[in-house]
């Protein structure tokens, strides 16, 4: 919830607490639990560039463990964003292609279907007409 409020430094503590227990319980497996690629960009929009780096080496350490696809297209993900706010824009580039070398159209629909299911929409119409409404809401929040 911190991450989707932009709310960055609450979101990186957060996630730092549940990093740091999965630490202490063994749990290595990224894809299992899916929050550290939400971490890096939590730190890398702080400016905290060397913690996202490290981050970043242990989700690459565990993606060569656990070669899954989600975590490799992460991993990627993570590191074009990290390259951008370097100011490696070329890098970045190249960065987010490799992520999305590993993203099929099947990916891609089961992931929509978990946020249609999340939105209570059944299809791509009825998903933009819901965010329409939840943005006109927003704008019309007194405030």
């Amino acid at each position: 919830m911190a991450l989707s409020a932009r709310d960055l430094a609450d979101a990186a503590d957060q996630f730092s607490i549940a990093d740091d227990i999965l630490g202490r319980l063994g749990q290595r497996e990224p894809a299992q639990y899916r929050f550290h690629p939400d971490l890096i960009e939590a730190l890398i929009g702080l400016g905290q560039l060397d913690r996202a780096q490290d981050q970043l080496v242990l989700l690459t350490e565990r993606a060569r463990v656990f070669p899954r696809p989600w975590t490799l297209a992460t991993g990627a993900r993570c590191h074009g964003l990290l390259l951008a706010a370097e100011g490696d824009l070329d890098g970045a580039a190249a960065a987010m292609r490799e992520a999305l070398a590993f993203i099929s159209p099947k990916t891609v629909e089961a992931n929509l279907s978990r946020v249609y299911g999340k939105l209570g929409v059944h299809s791509r119409a009825q998903l933009v007409l819901a965010m329409s409404e939840r943005d006109r809401q927003r704008t019309e929040w007194p405030g």
